[in-house]
């Protein structure tokens, strides 16, 4: 399976940590990324592919926290990626800490990881 080093950073975090939607963003834009400036167009339109590579691979889980607990969407890829373009809109703004949804590595996307020797 071909990864970008884009997708393996981002597939290495998800190993560590959950991954919100700002991490996506502030990878894809690179240094200087600030949620209070509007970002180009490609930002967003990179973080949707980027993130429906990973979904469509089975390499990454999206949901959201309930009482502490990730709870895992369970829509189709294009019906999760539409949720989060909407809480996007929502925001008003890029996303920052915190906002909108949460992202875990799938066990397809612990084991990739670890074949790769991938590391935050």
């Amino acid at each position: 399976m071909k990864l970008t080093l884009l997708e393996k950073r981002l597939l290495a975090y998800c190993i560590e940590d959950y991954m919100g939607l700002w991490v996506v963003v502030g990878k894809v834009y690179g240094t200087g990324y600030n949620y209070k400036k509007e970002l180009p167009i490609w930002v967003r339109e990179k973080t949707m592919e980027v993130l429906l590579k990973l979904l469509s691979q089975k390499l990454i889980i999206i949901g959201t926290m309930i009482k502490g607990r990730f709870e895992p969407f369970s829509d189709s890829n294009d019906c999760i990626l539409k949720k989060i373009e909407k809480e996007w809109d929502d925001l008003g703004r890029p996303p920052n800490i915190g906002d909108t949804f949460w992202i875990i590595a799938s066990e397809k996307g612990e084991q990739l990881a670890k074949e790769l020797g991938l590391q935050t």
